[in-house]
């Protein structure tokens, strides 16, 4: 019978506190503001974005290239590449100059 409360209690808690979803068993997005993030448009009306974060050391100019890529062919649509310095935040040119020599990203 403990077991039994404690449930209803728990019950009771789901359907009275506000979740971030409106309902526990059926599927609805909620509205975004839409934002754009290079050419590509997120949020809003727009299609959910495939995208990953790289797990390669940022100062690994080539690494950090060379994944981006696999993550792209693989059909993301955002990479997020960490910069959690001064010196990572000044190596992203290095990434992206590279990346724009491959061709993944417009010129």
């Amino acid at each position: 019978m403990v077991v039994f409360k404690l449930n209803l209690h728990f019950m009771e808690a789901l359907t009275t506190t506000s979740f971030y979803c409106n309902s526990l068993t059926r599927y609805e997005r909620l509205l975004t503001r839409e934002v754009k993030i290079g050419a590509i448009a997120l949020g809003g009306n727009n299609p959910i974005r495939v995208q990953s974060m790289t797990t390669t050391d940022t100062m690994d100019t080539i690494a950090t290239v060379e994944q981006s890529i696999r993550m792209i062919d693989a059909g993301c649509e955002y990479v997020r590449i960490t910069a959690p310095s001064i010196n990572e935040a000044k190596n992203l040119e290095n990434i992206k100059k590279n990346l724009k020599k491959e061709g993944t990203i417009p010129r």
